[in-house]
This record gives structure tokens, C-alpha cells and sequence, in this order.
């Protein structure tokens, strides 16, 4: 048996690019599907930001919390899926701007 160490990294940051470039968004958008990232909060997030682009043509930057906040109230009963999203989507705001400055 072959194990695959994934740090996540490259996800978190194309992740990134998803929220933050709406040319990195265009080009996912064009061969997403679900199951695409390994864990399933970054499926959310991804899920969001391609719904987004197919509905305004850009992506989200900012408008990424009230994604996630619209999200949050069609899933009330997953309060442990919603604190790793949002965990992670505070994690990922940081490294974007870290990576800003």
C-alpha cells in the first residue's frame, strides 16, 4: 500500500487564487467538480467561488464572507463543518496577505 503525504498546501493556495483572481477562477471553473480538493471544507469553498463565477464572472475577494455566511444558514446542523470553514477561510486570508506584503 502506497500513503500520500499531503500537506495541503498547493490546495490552500489555489484556493486562494480561486477567492482572489478572477483569471485563476476562470480556469478552474472550466474543469471543476466536486471532489476536487482533498477535504471537504475546501470542496465547499471551491464550490462557492465557482458558483459565483458562473453567476457574476468574477471572483468573490471580499464577498467571500457573505458566500460563506448564506452557505452557513442552508446547513444550520453542521456547526463542526462551519467552524473548520471558517477556520480555514481565516487561514487563508492571512496567508494571502502575507503573501501581499
Amino acid at each position: 500500500m502506497k500513503v500520500e503525504v499531503r500537506d495541503g498546501s498547493r490546495e490552500r493556495q489555489i484556493a486562494i487564487g480561486m477567492i482572489a483572481s478572477t483569471p485563476v477562477l476562470a480556469r478552474v471553473a472550466l474543469n471543476w467538480r466536486r471532489g476536487l480538493f482533498a477535504s471537504r471544507q475546501m470542496n465547499v469553498i471551491g464550490s462557492l467561488c465557482v458558483e459565483h463565477y458562473k453567476r457574476y464572472g468574477r471572483a468573490p475577494g471580499k464577498d467571500m464572507k457573505g458566500l460563506f455566511e448564506g452557505w452557513m444558514e442552508k446547513h444550520p446542523h453542521e456547526e463542526a463543518t462551519v467552524s473548520l470553514i471558517s477556520d480555514l477561510l481565516q487561514h487563508l486570508s492571512d496567508e494571502y496577505a502575507s503573501c501581499e506584503a
